[in-house]
């Protein structure tokens, strides 16, 4: 985490330089904080990333942006600032994505084969079996069941 978090500061900070030398209207009117805040919410990022990946907290029916920011130390409106600027999508969006990720391995696995869409669905931190079908189609662009049959075939 810390190695990726220094590449990813080491890349941003000379390239702020290199605006700034080349003198430029554009360089000079980025300001130097907008380059800190950006690696303050990349850094928040990465740290919010691993931690759902170390402790599988996207398998939570009830996981918030609230629950994660104060997991985090930080407050909500912040966490989900760098969702959407770093990630490039919102929190809702980025949490389904680890379930569809799960969903899609346990689609694909014959030991979960007598498992129904819903079980599945459950399994993988959804709520609902409508809101998994529409995540899962957002995601893949094809149903969870038709993306279990494909794998077979293949």
């Amino acid at each position: 985490m810390v190695r990726i978090l220094w590449r990813s500061i080491n890349a941003i900070v000379p390239v702020y330089k290199w605006l700034v030398l080349q003198r430029n209207e554009k360089a000079l009117s980025i300001p130097k904080q907008t380059v800190f805040g950006y690696i303050d919410r990349m850094a928040l990022y990465l740290k919010l990333k691993e931690c759902i990946e170390r402790e599988e907290l996207f398998l939570n029916k009830e996981l918030s942006l609230s629950f994660l920011s104060k997991k985090l130390h930080t407050n909500s409106n912040y966490l989900s600032k760098a969702v959407n600027t770093i990630g490039n999508k919102s929190f809702i969006d980025f949490i389904n994505y680890y379930r569809i990720e799960y969903s899609k391995t346990m689609l694909s696995d014959d030991h979960y084969s007598k498992y129904t869409i819903q079980t599945i669905s459950e399994k993988s931190g959804f709520h609902s079996t409508s809101a998994f079908y529409n995540a899962f189609r957002k995601h893949t662009t094809v149903s969870p069941s038709v993306y279990a049959k494909m794998h077979k075939n293949s």
